[in-house]
């Protein structure tokens, strides 16, 4: 069992949140039990008497609310975080803990903490105030609030190396829980706003009631707006002892800082722990003046336990808590569509309105994390929006390195941007056509690529800028064949590099691999293209077998690709070990295909159908050049194509059938199947061997994303990351391509490519050796030296 202090959960308690806007005191007694609770519902199978003994000992020693956070808080910070000098590091072997408990709790608050226990100075004196927030708060909260490993040989790298490659950041998805936190309480409105936008989607319902009792919009705003009298009201018990707020009692504060129709100074904008250092010309962030106020809320807890602040503490700390579960990924929620959802509900579109910031967080308050950074964006539907988002980007780096030349002089080389576009997958929804599938989308991505591949074409300072071509998002949503033509048509345009979002979440792990296949094929990817997460190679078969039960869901016509692919696997690919499916194979492919195309058709037949599936299907089922003409998304060399490549009439037959939506429905039709009867455990590893050939023969390269595998993943941990698998398969001589690190969306996962380096790195010293450890970073970095995009 996990005998971490339960305390991790003190900001995900839903039910004192409730409790406090119900103008009701929560006691230490409710926080103790429902620590207790929530220990209990990660894992069920338990018994009580387990977590009865690890709520006393995390309590042990605590009595009173105030002990929870001057003991039980600062415990928690000071085991996992150390000092090097004045700045905050995570304690080498505490690596992975840290990336699992700021999932729990932000940073910031963890920070805050320990500064807390070391801070030894006289409130009282102005002096000694800014003394302390210019050399303690200031250089470990400047940018961000996010703490790293120091680590001997990665740091030495580091400065000989200029920082890492992130070869895989989404732009969008980057900002971090405390960074936002600051727009969310400056413009509680903006958020608001963004947020009922989004509120038409069910899946953004689900986040929220999932992760709370909020069923509409306008709640979250007036907890933001709670949440920023409740700054006031502290500090006005703190540092104004002698004001109308400071005279009220807990019960009174209670319903003060919910009449929310009633305007009250407390309404204001600036924090107001910045009059702290306000009477000098200080260097200064939003985000240190949050962790100033924690410290000095901290500390004043610890000095006055019966304090009506404790209690105000808490309750800000819950908003705070819950919009956190709703912008970084939870340990319990697995799985793709749970972080989709993490992505669609509007909580970072006001904040990642400007790009400068989130250059800077990422980069880390010491200016050293990366040295190359290829960022994701999502192409724009004409030039001028395009050129605007471009030019905005653009615009947030150039203000980063000015940040950089300004304050960190030290620094002998500035870092690298390069831009990767990437297509976004979507579901059809209500735009379903009758006879294409996906047609909406085929369409509309055609369109962003045409102003995407004209502006790169008549503009230069784009095309530097701009060196790459993705497609991400849901593989739920859509498949390879959809951006098959366009990646095709952009690789005529003078595009050479190319990426692909495949084989990261699945029904079935075969589904995961045929996605991977598809996806290089299909688009006739080209070696130094590269494949992104390719998780379906490295989980291993049992885990995943284990997470999905003995029996498992699936649509009929995604089991049918499947066993085509494996088919067409054995026939291409040699592979002898496993022969032993070939007879058994085509049974029940032909079975299943006829109980979805309705007619008895013949292996080559269907393996030849899905094969062409990456053609452009309005021009391979039109009649003639001047029907595919009358498509925008006609294109003659891709005409030409298909009239060289000679579809059999038999296939596409097929190919009109699987479009057709009368055949749809039965292609969707869901089946029940037993996971591993007729493909074992070892059958997909073997399937995986043979893909991962097929990768490293044609020089594809995997981008790995280290946390955001882990949380989309089967992964209970970093101890079973499919990497460690990968690294197996090539000590046993089995061929593996080359391997980059990401970090994918730094905000979501609360990381950067730092602390995915040291994931990396502290795994393979404890189960390997520092030089082994060493040795694979070095060439993870020299990998992404070598085959970063670039024009």
């Amino acid at each position: 069992m996990n005998t971490d202090s339960v305390l991790k959960h003190l900001l995900n308690d839903g039910e004192s949140l409730e409790q406090y806007l119900s103008k009701q005191l929560v006691t230490f007694e409710d926080i103790n039990r429902r620590m207790f609770l929530r220990e209990r519902s990660e894992n069920r199978l338990l018994p009580d008497h387990y977590y009865r003994l690890l709520t006393e000992v995390t309590f042990n020693g605590i009595t009173n609310i105030s002990g929870i956070f001057s003991k039980g808080l600062v415990d928690l910070a000071d085991k996992m975080l150390g000092w090097s000098g004045n700045l905050i590091i995570v304690k080498t072997q505490q690596q992975h803990q840290w990336q699992e408990k700021v999932t729990y709790l932000p940073p910031l608050v963890l920070k805050s903490a320990l500064i807390s226990k070391r801070f030894d100075r006289n409130w009282n004196n102005a002096e000694d105030v800014r003394d302390f927030f210019d050399n303690i708060i200031l250089p470990n909260f400047q940018y961000t609030a996010l703490a790293s490993p120091s680590i001997k040989q990665l740091d030495e790298f580091i400065k000989l190396n200029r920082g890492f490659h992130d070869l895989h950041m989404h732009l969008n998805g980057s900002t971090e829980t405390d960074v936002a936190w600051q727009d969310y309480l400056d413009h509680p409105d903006k958020i608001y706003a963004e947020l009922q936008r989004e509120w038409v989607s069910g899946r953004v319902k689900e986040l929220l009631e999932q992760e709370s009792s909020l069923l509409e919009p306008n709640k979250f705003k007036d907890l933001l707006m709670i949440a920023r009298r409740l700054r006031n009201m502290m500090y006005d018990l703190i540092n104004a002892p002698e004001s109308e707020n400071a005279k009220l009692t807990i019960n009174q504060i209670l319903i003060k800082v919910q009449k929310l129709y009633t305007p009250l100074p407390e309404d204001s904008l600036r924090n107001p722990f910045f009059n702290l250092i306000a009477d000098k010309n200080v260097k200064s962030s939003k985000l240190a003046v949050e962790a100033l106020m924690f410290v000095r809320v901290l500390n004043h807890i610890a000095l006055y336990p019966d304090d009506h602040c404790k209690s105000l503490f808490h309750f800000y700390l819950l908003i705070l808590g819950l919009c956190n579960r709703l912008l970084v990924q939870q340990t319990h929620q697995y799985g793709f569509e749970q972080f989709q959802k993490l992505t669609i509900n509007g909580m970072r579109e006001f904040s990642e309105l400007e790009y400068a910031s989130r250059f800077q967080q990422i980069q880390g308050n010491q200016f050293q994390n990366f040295g190359f950074l290829e960022g994701r964006f999502s192409p724009k539907e004409n030039e001028e929006k395009l050129v605007g988002m471009l030019n905005k980007i653009n615009g947030g780096w150039s203000s980063m390195l000015d940040t950089l030349k300004l304050s960190h002089s030290d620094v002998l080389n500035k870092p690298d941007l390069k831009l990767v576009a990437h297509f976004i997958k979507r579901a059809e929804g209500i735009n379903v056509d009758s006879r294409i599938r996906h047609k909406w989308l085929r369409n509309e991505i055609w369109d962003r690529g045409k102003v995407l591949a004209i502006l790169l074409k008549n503009h230069p300072q784009y095309k530097k800028l701009v060196v790459g071509i993705d497609a991400a998002s849901s593989e739920f949503d859509a498949p390879p064949e959809v951006f098959a033509p366009l990646f095709r048509k952009l690789r005529r345009s003078e595009i050479h590099n190319f990426t692909y979002h495949a084989g990261e979440d699945f029904h079935h792990l075969v589904s995961g691999l045929r996605a991977i296949f598809e996806a290089i094929e299909f688009t006739e990817m080209m070696p130094n293209n590269r494949i992104g997460h390719a998780v379906a190679t490295g989980l291993a078969p049992n885990l995943w077998l284990s997470a999905v039960g003995n029996r498992l869901l699936i649509r009929r016509g995604e089991w049918l690709d499947n066993l085509i692919f494996i088919y067409y696997l054995i026939n291409s690919y040699g592979a002898g070990r496993l022969e032993h499916l070939k007879d058994v194979l085509p049974g029940i492919i032909i079975d299943l295909a006829e109980s979805i195309y309705d007619e008895t058709v013949s292996l080559e037949q269907l393996i030849e159908a899905w094969l062409n599936r990456k053609f452009e299907p309005m021009l391979l089922l039109a009649k003639s050049r001047e029907e595919a003409a009358n498509y925008s998304v006609f294109d003659a060399i891709e005409w030409n194509e298909i009239k060289n490549a000679s579809v059999s009439e038999d296939a596409k037959r097929l190919i009109r059938k699987y479009h057709d939506e009368k055949f749809r429905k039965a292609y969707e039709g869901i089946i029940e199947i037993t996971p591993d009867d007729l493909l074992t455990a070892k059958t997909m590893e073997i399937c995986q061997q043979i893909i991962l050939k097929i990768m490293s023969d044609r020089l594809i390269i995997i981008e790995a994303l280290p946390t955001s595998n882990v949380r989309i993943g089967h992964h209970r941990s970093f101890q079973s990351y499919h990497l460690w698998n990968w690294l197996k398969f090539r000590k046993e001589k089995h061929p593996i391509p080359p391997i980059v690190i990401g970090t994918d969306d730094t905000g979501i996962f609360a990381t950067n490519i730092l602390n995915e380096y040291a994931n990396v790195y502290l795994h393979l010293t404890e189960k390997q050796s520092e030089n082994f450890a060493m040795k694979s970073i070095k060439e993870f970095e020299s990998n992404s030296l070598k085959y970063r995009f670039s024009n």
